[in-house]
């Protein structure tokens, strides 16, 4: 799935209905319209993001309604209504086509078999939720809050941002939850084998918009030298993900399956602490070859030897689309794929931004 990177599609397309949104009551059908077809066209690319949209979708109804006079709001949920069938029945029915051509069920998607083939897992959602969210959330191992250190600074700018743009903090606030409570049930919730969480990527770019009225304001002394460590911090973080292929640590330590573990709670074994020691030896001229090795092998949990060969180049840098690449036998293929899929995403920018600067 991290193939075509389409959690960053899925977040384009959120931005871009939120945006929408944000512009004030929808009372044209073809606005509604419009907004329904983004987030069609968001659980096309990823199913999962229907705990997303289905929140976003509810808020915009109900703010519609209750905003519009008294005789507008059957007209205001029968609009909703119809714009939300005919912008997505076209996604849901090439979805549909898709599993039965494959699977010959417009019910069966295929996803299930292939986590138990690759993974050994026949429950997808047998994760205990409060245990799986602290983790996402905190862990040193998989928490946002590690991998993405600018967001603590979120508290700072959510009461102003607010303030400002209630609607839109209800929109984010939507996405986020559906995306947090849905995963907190999923097995490999984590995303694995990946940098991080990597299924909660879509939501980021939401929770940084409120960070602009953190930006907005003028620091002295403390407070700005701290902005400027965490903005420093983050800026190092990134630069981290993408210095070796995301394989290097799970390689490394083979113990770390898809299914996140113990593991996650230990500062030492955090795949973050152990990237930083990764570019260091690697700096010094000592990269670290070293990977245990089994006397059984079982790949279904990627208990698999490997060789100092692949040890070396996980070491190579991590160009985009660094995963893509690797797999494919024909990566110009995926190339062209990905550039068809970035030009519909500009397409829809190009119109959106059309739409919201015909209203301002």
């Amino acid at each position: 799935s991290g193939n075509t990177q389409e959690e960053t599609q899925v977040a384009v397309l959120l931005l871009l209905a939120m945006l929408l949104l944000c512009r004030g009551r929808t009372t044209l059908g073809r606005e509604a319209f419009y907004v329904c077809t983004l987030f069609g066209l968001t659980i096309f690319v990823r199913s999962s993001a229907l705990p997303m949209v289905l929140p976003m979708y509810a808020a915009a109804v109900l703010r519609d309604v209750l905003q519009g006079e008294k005789e507008e709001r059957i007209s205001s949920i029968l609009r909703w209504i119809i714009a939300g069938v005919l912008g997505t029945l076209p996604f849901v029915l090439l979805v549909c086509g898709h599993n039965y051509l494959r699977f010959e069920d417009i019910f069966d998607h295929g996803y299930d078999d292939a986590v138990y083939r690759r993974y050994g897992i026949s429950n997808l959602f047998g994760a205990d939720p409060l245990p799986t969210l602290s983790a996402m959330l905190l862990s040193p191992g998989k928490g946002i809050i590690w991998y993405c250190p600018i967001l603590a600074l979120l508290p700072l700018g959510i009461r102003a941002f607010y303030r400002k743009a209630p609607f839109a903090s209800v929109l984010i606030l939507c996405a986020t939850l559906g995306n947090l409570l849905f995963h907190s049930f999923f097995t490999i919730w984590a995303g694995d084998l990946s940098w991080g969480a990597r299924f909660q990527i879509c939501v980021i770019p939401l929770l940084l918009l409120p960070l602009a009225e953190v930006f907005s304001k003028e620091y002295q002394g403390i407070g700005k030298a701290s902005i400027g460590a965490i903005l420093l911090l983050s800026g190092f973080v990134q630069f981290a993900s993408v210095a070796y292929s995301f394989n290097l640590e799970f390689w490394q330590n083979p113990r770390h399956g898809p299914v996140p573990d113990e593991y996650t709670w230990i500062p030492s074994e955090s795949h973050l602490a152990l990237r930083f020691r990764n570019i260091a030896l690697h700096v010094l001229g000592r990269p670290d070859l070293s990977v245990e090795q089994f006397d059984v092998e079982n790949p279904h949990i990627d208990l698999v030897n490997r060789s100092e060969k692949q040890l070396r180049g996980a070491h190579a840098v991590n160009f985009f689309p660094f995963k893509a690449k690797a797999l494919m036998k024909n990566p110009g293929f995926l190339v062209r794929a990905l550039f068809g899929i970035w030009t519909l995403l500009l397409l829809l920018c190009l119109i959106s931004w059309g739409l919201l600067y015909r209203r301002i």
